[in-house]
């Protein structure tokens, strides 16, 4: 196997909440693929399971601190992803993915500025 693929960047964030418990049930783990090209993993702390992979075409890395987070965008009590997609002098803008209960996973949403 590709050694650059299962280099591992960073676990990043352990902040998935639940509906009942308000408990953290996701982390995302960033491999840098290449060519600024991410696979974000995401990982269920029940079983330590990867249960989606979410590949990111993007100009800043989202192993840098504080550009992946899981938090409640929608507020509807599950932590949705949200990857710091660039920066300029202007400001910067992110890209979505809402936690959808019924798919058990995270599905692409929108982009932010």
């Amino acid at each position: 196997m590709n050694q650059q693929v299962l280099a591992i960047s960073a676990i990043l964030v352990a902040l998935g909440c639940t509906e009942s418990t308000n408990q953290a049930s996701h982390e995302i783990q960033v491999r840098h693929q290449q060519d600024m090209v991410y696979e974000l993993d995401v990982i269920r702390k029940t079983d330590r399971a990867v249960v989606q992979i979410i590949e990111v075409r993007n100009g800043v890395d989202p192993s840098k601190p504080g550009a992946t987070e899981l938090t409640d965008i929608d507020g509807d009590g599950h932590a949705d992803l949200r990857v710091l997609g660039g920066e300029t002098k202007d400001g910067t803008w992110h890209k979505i993915w809402i936690y959808d209960p019924e798919e058990e996973g995270f599905v692409w949403s929108h982009t932010t500025e």
